[in-house]
């Protein structure tokens, strides 16, 4: 996103670059997201289809679990 708001001169609110500390929360955000958010995610959908949809494994539900209740942890974080 910051890549393509630069690099094709978007406007202001899709990514700010004329306030530092504005520019500084969008970033915390998107890094936030990339590691609370996408990685459980893929966890759980790598999960799913490579070990419960291709063999039957009894651990691959145990980490579903674990990838799903981490999801649900962040999720009320980001709600607060």
């Amino acid at each position: 996103m910051r890549y393509v708001a630069v690099k094709f001169n978007m406007a202001e609110h899709w990514y700010p670059r004329a306030d530092a500390h504005t520019q500084a929360r969008v970033d915390e955000f998107l890094h936030w997201q990339h590691l609370c958010v996408r990685k459980p995610t893929i966890e759980v959908f790598l999960n799913v289809v490579s070990k419960t949809v291709l063999y039957t494994d009894h651990n691959s539900v145990f980490y579903i679990t674990l990838y799903m209740l981490r999801i649900y942890s962040m999720s009320n974080n980001m709600s607060t």
